[in-house]
């Protein structure tokens, strides 16, 4: 019960931390543009309407990301590293955790895979409900995100797939796997993860998206193939995302096949290979003790 309450610790840390950099953030700017270019105004309504405005500014936005994100990668991992690593570097190893070709192409596939997937899904959403994904579009342009610059695409790529999966599969769905299985575990932070995108449309595909990035961590046994899958699905989904519309416009029942098998076999080739890789780990490190024996002996 105790590491289950521990599990909503990291959700709820996420959100204080947003908080406690976009005040400062927001004080910052608005001494700049009051005090420091001398435009400073008794006009109590005039003040406020600036500062609202900044939650509009898509440059002002842009830089609280970042600044957020690279905050929530030193904060979260110190505690994971502390938590999660650093008790168990002395033990010896029990599971290969390395990278290989294989791998590295079954992340790639499996991007592109959900790609496709999610694009299905928006297509159902919005012909179920066209304003869900209205909604969810007037959000993006909102924050910022409808303009691709170096800075937006840096933090989306890069930053926000390290915060996150540090956040959500490194300590959310370790400190539940402690109290629950390992789908209850990954329901959990997958569920966490929707929630924390605060928008209908967002969280639904962010849980689904979370549940195989639960899975990616819990078979490789480490965080960091959740991160690099986060990458991969942001960058295709950032910077490619026109390929994935027109390939889906040409047929969205083919595509969507395609995307499926390419999940599916992405995701086979991946525990496959970390199988192959565990047994010939196992294998090894045995003959390492019978060796170490003998010598004792």
């Amino acid at each position: 019960m105790r590491n289950l309450f521990k599990s909503f610790l990291p959700f709820i840390f996420f959100f204080l931390i947003q908080l406690a950099v976009t005040i400062p953030m927001m004080v910052i700017q608005l001494a700049d543009h009051y005090i420091l270019s001398g435009a400073y105004r008794d006009d109590t309504a005039t003040f406020l309407e600036y500062a609202m405005s900044l939650l509009k500014n898509t440059a002002f936005l842009q830089r609280l990301s970042v600044v957020f994100a690279v905050t929530v990668i030193i904060v979260f991992g110190i505690w994971y590293r502390r938590r999660f690593i650093a008790p168990f570097r002395k033990r010896p190893k029990k599971y290969w955790n390395g990278f290989s070709m294989q791998i590295l192409f079954a992340v790639i596939f499996l991007g592109f895979g959900l790609q496709y997937i999610t694009s299905l899904f928006s297509y159902v959403v919005s012909w179920i409900n066209p304003s869900l994904l209205y909604n969810y579009n007037s959000s993006i342009d909102s924050a910022g995100y409808n303009s691709i610059t170096i800075m937006l695409a840096v933090y989306t790529i890069i930053l926000a797939p390290v915060g996150e999966e540090l956040v959500f599969r490194g300590l959310t769905y370790r400190f539940a796997r402690k109290a629950l299985p390992f789908w209850g575990a990954n329901i959990l932070q997958a569920a966490l993860f929707g929630v924390m995108h605060l928008n209908l449309f967002q969280g639904l595909y962010a849980f689904f998206l979370g549940l195989f990035l639960g899975w990616i961590c819990h078979i490789g046994r480490g965080v960091r193939y959740s991160i690099l899958l986060h990458m991969i699905f942001n960058l295709l989904g950032t910077i490619f995302s026109g390929f994935f519309q027109i390939t889906m416009s040409l047929s969205v029942a083919g595509f969507s096949l395609i995307g499926i098998a390419l999940t599916i076999f992405a995701l086979a080739i991946y525990r496959a290979e970390f199988r192959s890789r565990n047994a010939r780990f196992r294998s090894r490190s045995g003959q390492d003790n019978r060796r170490n024996f003998t010598v004792v002996s």
